[in-house]
């Protein structure tokens, strides 16, 4: 058996997967630190740069967010009986968790219903948390139907049964009376009519989401 050197210990060790981490660009297919050393830098180096990695950590999240989202979505779909097996191990009451966890996040858990709904209808899903606080900010936190300020909901501009997205240009803040009572009218129908229509709001709206004069939205943007 081959043995190699570490560089950092001195130890002589085999040279497999078991005791390297693999580099394809190196002679030999390996590293030159033995695992033990490699976990040891990573530690110290994690701890010297810990805010630096944060900040890359988060850009990488934002930046992949769909990806590592079915990444999970595949994981546990291929290890739901190992994780329910261990949970019961652990006496982790998965129910209670979900509960509390709704109770403290419901701003997410609205996102997760919306995209949910979404996708079970073969209908773009890509709204971030940060992309709802920047919609909630331009309306200056206000219901974009009647400038109320209190419980503000993700509103479908377009209704999602008639194929709205749940994207930033189809999203904006609405309280719950006027999410309601809109339900799933035609907003170029429905808003003239209503009791708290504002000229000056509609226009907020419709220059928000990127719609001209005749009513037509130009070509989609991201923030």
């Amino acid at each position: 058996m081959n043995l190699k050197k570490c560089n950092t210990c001195g130890k002589e060790l085999p040279v497999t997967r078991e005791f390297f981490y693999q580099n394809k660009k190196s002679k030999d297919g390996f590293i030159g630190q033995c695992k033990m050393c490699a976990a040891e830098y990573y530690k110290k180096y994690s701890e010297m740069h810990k805010e630096e990695k944060k900040e890359k950590d988060k850009k990488y999240r934002e930046k992949n967010r769909e990806l590592l989202a079915e990444r999970t979505r595949r994981y546990y779909a291929q290890n739901t009986k190992r994780i329910l097996e261990r949970r019961k191990q652990l006496g982790f009451d998965m129910t209670a968790y979900q509960r509390k966890w709704r109770l403290n996040n419901p701003e997410k858990k609205r996102a997760t219903d919306q995209r949910r709904r979404a996708r079970k209808k073969q209908l773009p899903a890509t709204l971030t948390i940060e992309q709802w606080k920047i919609i909630k900010e331009y309306f200056n936190n206000q219901c974009a139907y009647c400038g109320q300020s209190e419980d503000l909901q993700q509103d479908h501009f377009i209704p999602l049964s008639k194929g709205g997205e749940y994207t930033l240009n189809n999203i904006v803040p609405a309280c719950r009376r006027c999410n309601e009572i809109k339900n799933n009218s035609i907003f170029f129908k429905w808003y003239p009519k209503y009791k708290y229509y504002s000229k000056k709001r509609e226009k907020t709206i419709l220059n928000f989401l990127g719609y001209d004069e005749k009513g037509t939205q130009q070509p989609s943007f991201e923030l």
